[in-house]
């Protein structure tokens, strides 16, 4: 498109808006054709310019979203490199506006200077100017508008542009010295504190750590070099003073004491004191050389602090030489663990050590290895429980494989059936690469697996098919035992089946068969129930029988009163009742209570 496409106009409210003529297009932002090398290159960065209230401008990165007030290095860097091009457009400062010119970023006030110093950057530029406020002797009784009215003539001054700018670094400057300015106090302050202890060790150097300040405070008040600090002052140094006698007396005291302690453990050692020793014994020994001994000076309960210091290093040895014995006895436990394991690792890797693999076929193996005789009976983990580590390591493995080759056969849609073979599996594995990973031992036993799995489903779908086909006969045997007027033992399946074959328990069974079965099932319960009913009759009667002949008068056990009397003991009939047989049902067959 050509570049003369493109045309300026002004709004009604003063904003300018770019149109293209030919393709009768308008826009806010100035079209490149229309861009100079400086606009260009400042539109391909995220810097973009935009004004805020009161006619500020302000720069935000359009990537990581900062706003600030100065112009960023980068478009300084950019500025600065197209300074001596001449400008062939304007630079606007809204969102939707062209780029200002250069001569926009100069001030033109005619107090600025003409020929100002150059800076690198804007570090520079700020630094200048806090420079300027610190030559001046700019301080805390300064406001920014007297401040900036009494250096605006100085070309350092007009190093930073903008207004907003200039009082951020006033103030910054102004935190700068006040924190100065209590340092300079703290240390002068610090300095004559100083100054006052070097005093006492020079004038008064009959002050002990001891002397307390109301005996010296009047002295010190009339002393020259004590007359300029107030007393307070005083006084924080006459303590200091004092700690630092009462350190150096310590000290020496400590040092002493030390020397003399260290006499007293060399006279342990000479005792040959141990860890076993008694106090008490100890003690009437050392007691009787106070007198003419250099630790005779120590009290009795520093002797016992050095005697418990003394004990404590002997154990203390002890313990480390016992650490030392247990860490050489923990090294020679692990490298006789280590062989073990790599005894076991051997194994594996000659296919020996499998998942499945059980501890009582393994252990012949090695059972008369040193390296396992070695292991038996030390601390840790023992040999069966390194073994279970390898263990389920391998099964970790197989089961991941068998997840494989599952994976594969459903991928490949190969049907595992009863009459697969190994051969056939192993080939369809194979087709795969992750199955070419699989040892030939973790394909036969993954295939034996699988067809373990395939015969216990199918036997548990045989299983529940036979259940539902009992259900569904019983539920159907319910019907025929309903039916009015109720089914005989006479009856044939032909005329019973015209009258049920419209329930849905006549439906629910697949075969004739089934319901063959079912309708016989429920004959053989009515010949049973008639079988027990006609037993339960006989052995009635033969009760009754049995009663007539023990109760019936004719004096078989004497007297007309007989039938009032039992049978004497020992008497026994002629010709007892058979007694009552028991009934066993059919083991076969299901007992069902109607």
């Amino acid at each position: 498109m050509s570049d003369s496409a493109w045309q300026t106009h002004t709004g009604e409210d003063g904003q300018i808006y770019y149109y293209n003529n030919v393709t009768q297009e308008s826009t806010w932002e100035k079209p490149e054709s229309l861009m100079t090398p400086l606009e260009k290159a400042i539109a391909n960065t995220p810097w973009r310019e935009y004004e805020a209230e009161g006619d500020s401008k302000y720069w935000f990165n359009t990537e990581t979203q900062e706003s600030v007030w100065e112009t960023p290095g980068e478009i300084q860097e950019l500025i600065d490199r197209f300074k001596n091009q001449p400008a062939t457009s304007t630079y606007s400062s809204g969102p939707h506006d062209s780029y200002k010119d250069l001569s926009k970023y100069v001030s033109d006030s005619p107090l600025a200077p003409v020929n100002a110093t150059a800076y690198s950057n804007d570090e520079e530029k700020m630094a200048a100017f806090k420079e300027l406020l610190h030559d001046r002797n700019v301080d805390e009784t300064w406001t920014f508008t007297h401040a900036m009215k009494q250096l605006v003539t100085e070309p350092r001054y007009w190093a930073v542009q903008q207004s907003v700018v200039r009082k951020r670094l006033f103030d910054e400057y102004l935190v700068e010295y006040q924190k100065k300015k209590e340092e300079r106090e703290r240390q002068e302050h610090k300095a004559a504190i100083e100054r006052m202890i070097s005093s006492f060790e020079t004038e008064f150097p009959d002050i002990k750590y001891y002397t307390k300040w109301r005996t010296v405070k009047d002295s010190l008040a009339t002393h020259p070099a004590f007359q300029q600090a107030s007393e307070k002052d005083r006084r924080i140094a006459f303590k200091k003073y004092i700690r630092t006698l009462k350190d150096k007396y310590y000290d020496e005291l400590d040092k002493e004491t030390d020397e003399a302690k260290a006499l007293l453990e060399q006279r342990f050692a000479a005792l040959n004191i141990s860890v076993n020793s008694r106090w008490l014994d100890t003690y009437a020994i050392i007691k009787k050389e106070l007198d003419t001994q250099p630790y005779g000076k120590l009290e009795k309960i520093d002797i016992l602090a050095a005697y418990t210091d003394y004990i404590k290093t002997l154990e203390g040895k002890m313990n480390e030489e016992r650490q030392r014995e247990k860490k050489i006895q923990r090294r020679k436990e692990r490298k006789i663990r280590e062989a073990f394991v790599e005894l076991l690792e051997s194994l594996r890797a000659e296919g020996k050590i499998k998942a499945g693999s059980k501890w009582s076929t393994i252990l012949p193996l090695f059972e008369n290895d040193e390296r396992y005789i070695a292991i038996c009976g030390q601390p840790g983990s023992s040999p069966i429980e390194l073994f279970w580590d390898i263990l389920e390591e391998e099964e970790r493995k197989f089961k991941l494989q068998r997840e494989i080759a599952f994976d594969v056969i459903n991928t490949k849609s190969f049907p595992l059936t009863s009459a697969t073979t190994l051969e056939s599996f192993v080939d369809v594995v194979k087709q795969d690469a992750r199955g070419n990973e699989i040892s030939q031992d973790n394909l036969q036993a993954i295939f034996e697996d699988l067809k373990n799995s395939f015969s216990r489903r199918r036997d548990m779908d045989k299983y529940a098919d036979e259940r539902r086909l009992r259900r569904n006969q019983d539920s159907l045997r319910y019907a025929i035992r309903d039916l009015e007027p109720p089914v005989t033992i006479d009856d044939k399946w032909e005329d019973v089946k015209k009258r049920v074959e419209d329930t849905d328990e006549y439906k629910a069974l697949p075969t004739e068969e089934s319901r063959l079965e079912a309708f016989e099932k429920h004959i053989r319960r009515l010949k049973e129930r008639e079988q027990d009913r006609e037993r339960e009759h006989r052995s009635r009667d033969s009760r009754r029988d049995h009663s007539g002949r023990r109760d019936g008068g004719r004096g078989s056990y004497g007297g007309s009163n007989a039938d009032y009397r039992r049978p004497p003991p020992g008497a026994y009939y002629k010709n007892p009742p058979p007694p009552a047989q028991p009934y066993y049902k059919d083991p076969s067959q299901p007992y069902l209570e109607y």
